[in-house]
């Protein structure tokens, strides 16, 4: 059902988001108490990605629906939210 699409792009979003925090966050506040490099901008937009696996957990409960489709049901899905 194409309803389950705004979650599966949330999901997607969410988990992108969860990956930026857990992966650069430590970096960027060592970064800074090394170099003394401004990265207010960044550590900002960064901070902001902090509750994005909860997010994730939140749109992917929304989304199981999905499993009731068939494989070929769900990549045709898939294929039509990326244009292909």
């Amino acid at each position: 059902s194409l309803n389950m699409i705004p979650s599966l792009q949330n999901m997607v979003e969410f988990a992108t988001k969860a990956y930026i925090y857990n992966s650069m966050w430590i970096k960027i506040n060592q970064g800074y108490l090394q170099g003394g490099q401004a990265l207010d901008a960044i550590k900002d937009v960064i901070s902001s990605y902090a509750d994005a696996s909860e997010r994730f957990d939140e749109a992917l409960k929304k989304f199981r629906g999905a499993a009731t489709f068939s494989t070929e049901n769900f990549r045709d899905i898939l294929s039509m939210m990326i244009g292909g």
